[in-house]
């Protein structure tokens, strides 16, 4: 095997290595076109692992919820919303450079991803400068967030 596909699934064996849930998405795309919630029935292993990222070059997105020990995606829906809150939120900042963290798809937001305690529920939340405009969503339970 060379080089460069070991280095393919790294990422996601470190992912796989914390207890998450993984969903191998095509470049470019958000969705998966196979099923994967498959997730849910049985959990992954390394090998699974190495098939899913070894044969072309995939996005990684990881899976939210029990099956990932209550792993939890707040995807700030664009750049100057993640800025606001590190601005004004105290310890925002500080947290957020603690977490797994990317830059999403789109309009360039933020995915941070952590661990809960308790299981939550997906919902979506309002940008605090406008309630009328859509901030981003927290994905909790039966979903994925890219995490490239």
């Amino acid at each position: 095997m060379n080089h460069d596909i070991k280095n393919q699934y790294a990422m996601p064996l470190e992912y796989h290595d914390q207890g998450l849930q993984l969903v191998s998405l095509p470049i470019g795309k958000k969705f998966a076109r196979k099923n994967w919630k498959y997730i849910i029935e049985q959990p992954q292993t390394t090998d699974d692992i190495k098939n899913m990222f070894s044969q072309e070059k995939r996005n990684t997105a990881i899976y939210s919820g029990p099956e990932s020990g209550n792993f939890v995606t707040i995807d700030i829906d664009r750049p100057d919303l993640f800025s606001w809150y590190s601005l004004n939120i105290r310890n925002f900042a500080d947290i957020a450079t603690r977490t797994l963290s990317c830059k999403s798809a789109g309009r360039g937001g933020v995915h941070l991803g952590i661990k809960t305690s308790e299981l939550l529920t997906s919902t979506n939340f309002q940008d605090p400068r406008n309630p009328q405009q859509k901030g981003g969503d927290i994905i909790a339970r039966g979903g994925y967030a890219l995490y490239p």
